[in-house]
């Protein structure tokens, strides 16, 4: 199974987000405006206690932090060429 570990913004941020996205973005229905902090990775189901454990206790020992957006990306392809 694949997980991953992201940061989810505000709603208020993520509506303004969204706006630029739905110009942009054919697919920015499919997943929410986020920040990556791990890449996909492959652990079993019954792992998934484990993981969220680490998460937790990592995230516990850390205090809120407040991130600046300046620029934001997509992975959809911005044109096709062929070489």
């Amino acid at each position: 199974m694949k997980f991953g570990i992201a940061l989810f913004p505000s709603k208020k941020l993520q509506d303004t987000v969204n706006q630029y996205r739905k110009r942009y973005d054919a697919r920015y229905s499919y997943i929410a405006p986020h920040i990556t902090v791990k890449e996909a990775f492959e652990a079993e189901e019954h792992e998934k206690p484990q993981i969220e454990e680490f998460v937790k206790s990592v995230a516990s020992k850390h205090k809120p932090t407040e991130i600046e957006i300046k620029k934001v990306s997509s992975f959809a392809p911005k044109k096709s060429c062929l070489l």
